[in-house]
C-alpha cells in the first residue's frame, strides 16, 4: 500500500509519477544508464517530466538537459516533488519544452547525445505511438554521432508476444539494441539501449560517474553502490535480444498492432511479468566479460560473483511468482520452499547490498507466513 510520505501524480486516473522506490529506480536509471554508457555526453533529452526525477538525475552530470512534456499540469506539480527533483526546473542547464514528443523530434532542430523516453504504460491513450518504428526513427534522427537511444518498456501487463513486437520495433531502428533489467530492486520494467555500434561497457567511464559525488549519492539512493552492480543489469545483449524477438511483427504507425492487442493484457500483471522475466532470463548471457572494456584485472573475480548475485535475484522473483500463482496446495508448498531456499541463498550473499537484502527479507517473511498458514490448515 501507499505509505504516508509517498506522493503520486495521476492524469486521467493513470499513475504517471510516484516517490516510491520502484518509480525512483525507473526515473534515476533512465538518466544514469545511458549517460554512463556514453563516453562524453554534452546534451540529453528526456521525454516525460513525471516527478522531475529523470531530469534532475541528468542535470547532475553537468550537461545541458531538455525535457519535453505534453501535459502542462505535470511539471506544474514539481514543487510537490522537490525531494525527488531538487527544484530542477530552476537549474540553469535545464530547459522544459511543453509539446508533443513526436512533434518536438520531428520539427525540432536540437540534436542530443542521449534521448530517454519514459512512458507510463502502453495502453493509455496514444502512448502506443511512442513505441512505433517511426517514433524510434525520429529518436535516431535527433541523435548526434555516437548517440544513445533509451526507452522504458513495460515487462508486466503485456504478453510475451507483445514484448517481442515492442523490442523488435526498437531493434529495427537500433540494430545494436540491448535490454537492461534493474535486478537490484523489486521492479517490473526494462530499459532498452540502442548504441551506434556493438555494445561496449566501459568500466572506467562508469567509475568516473561514481567519482561525481552527486551522481554517486543518487545511485546509492536506489541501491547501486558499485559500478559492477550497474554492469550486471545488462539482461540481453544484441544477439540474445534478436533471438528473443525472432520474427515478431513490427509495431508501426500504419499498423499499430500493440494498440489493439495490449489492452487485453493490462490487468494480468503478475502472470505476464513472470512469463516475460523467465523467457528473457533463459537467454541471458552466461558472462558479461565479452562486453567489458577497461576492466581492472582485480575486478574479474567480482564480475563473476556479481553476475551470480544478479542471476539469483531474478530467479528468486520467478520462483516466488510461481508459488503465488499456484492454486493447488500440494504443489504450492513445494514451490514456496524452492523460493524460500533461493531467497535465503540470495540473502547470504547480500551483506553489502542493502537494497537486495531488503527485498530478500520481505520475500522470506511473506513465504514464511504463507507456510505457517498452510501448516495450520
Amino acid at each position: 500500500g501507499q505509505s504516508a510520505n509517498e506522493r503520486r501524480i495521476f492524469v486521467d486516473d493513470q499513475l504517471v509519477a510516484s516517490t516510491d522506490l520502484t518509480a525512483k529506480v525507473d526515473a534515476v536509471m533512465l538518466a544514469h544508464l545511458p549517460l554512463l554508457l556514453h563516453p562524453d555526453p554534452k546534451q540529453a533529452l528526456t521525454v516525460g517530466f513525471g516527478s522531475g526525477g529523470t531530469s534532475r538525475s541528468m542535470v547532475l552530470h553537468g550537461i545541458q538537459t531538455h525535457c519535453v512534456e505534453i501535459e502542462p499540469q505535470v511539471p506544474a506539480m514539481a514543487s510537490l516533488f522537490e525531494r525527488q527533483n531538487e527544484g530542477v526546473v530552476k537549474k540553469p542547464n535545464f530547459r522544459l519544452i511543453l509539446n508533443d514528443a513526436r512533434d518536438h523530434l520531428h520539427a525540432g532542430i536540437d540534436k542530443y547525445d542521449v534521448i530517454s523516453t519514459d512512458v507510463t504504460n502502453l495502453q493509455y491513450k496514444q502512448n502506443g505511438n511512442l513505441y512505433t518504428v517511426e517514433y524510434f526513427g525520429m529518436m535516431k534522427d535527433k541523435l548526434n554521432p555516437g548517440g544513445i537511444g533509451c526507452a522504458w518498456i513495460p515487462m508486466a501487463a503485456i504478453t510475451t508476444d507483445e514484448l517481442r513486437t515492442l523490442m523488435a520495433s526498437f531493434q529495427s531502428i537500433f540494430p545494436h539494441a540491448s535490454l537492461w533489467f534493474m535486478n537490484n530492486a523489486d521492479t517490473n520494467f526494462g530499459i532498452l539501449i540502442g548504441t551506434e555500434g556493438p555494445l561496449k561497457v566501459d568500466y572506467e567511464r562508469i567509475s568516473a560517474g561514481f567519482r561525481n559525488r552527486a551522481v554517486a549519492n543518487d545511485l546509492r539512493s536506489i541501491g547501486f553502490r558499485t559500478p559492477l552492480q550497474i554492469v550486471h543489469t545488462l539482461h540481453l545483449d544484441e544477439d540474445a535480444y534478436r533471438r528473443f524477438c525472432g520474427d515478431a511483427p513490427l509495431h508501426t504507425d500504419d499498423r499499430p498492432i500493440l494498440e489493439f492487442s495490449s489492452p487485453t493484457s493490462f490487468y494480468r500483471t503478475q502472470e505476464t511479468f513472470r512469463k516475460n522475466l523467465a523467457a528473457t532470463l533463459e537467454l541471458r548471457p552466461k558472462s558479461l566479460m565479452p562486453f567489458m572494456v577497461n576492466l581492472p584485472a582485480e575486478k574479474t573475480a567480482r564480475m563473476k560473483s556479481d553476475f551470480e548475485a544478479s542471476d539469483r535475484f531474478m530467479k528468486t522473483m520467478v520462483h516466488f511468482m510461481d508459488a503465488r500463482q499456484e492454486r493447488r496446495s500440494s504443489k504450492k508448498k513445494g514451490l514456496l520452499i524452492r523460493a524460500l531456499r533461493t531467497a535465503q541463498a540470495g540473502l547470504a550473499t547480500a551483506k553489502e547490498d542493502p537494497a537486495r537484502a531488503l527485498f530478500y527479507r520481505s520475500i522470506i517473511a511473506q513465504i514464511s507466513s504463507a507456510l505457517r498458514s498452510m501448516t495450520r490448515r
